[in-house]
């Protein structure tokens, strides 16, 4: 949630800058890179949670959701 809010921040920052500059595209670098990590930090979890699970469990159940529908939840949403 704390990248969440920096991201927030680095993005009211780019849209006050005038597009084009080279400060607007030092800002737009800044929020690439969050963006980033924020896309590593959640693949880094799926990764340790999935390896927890395979050496926990012997038997795995796969289930197929429709994400649609997990989405109109507003507390799985962000899940």
């Amino acid at each position: 949630r704390s990248l969440e809010d920096k991201l927030t921040k680095a993005q009211r920052v780019l849209s006050r800058r005038m597009k084009g500059s080279s400060r607007w595209n030092k800002q737009r670098v800044k929020v690439a890179i969050i963006h980033e990590y924020i896309s590593n930090a959640r693949k880094d979890y799926l990764d340790k949670i999935s390896t927890v699970i395979i050496k926990n469990h012997d038997v795995i159940g796969i289930e197929d959701l429709q994400v649609s529908n997990m989405l109109k939840n507003h507390k799985l949403a962000k899940a």
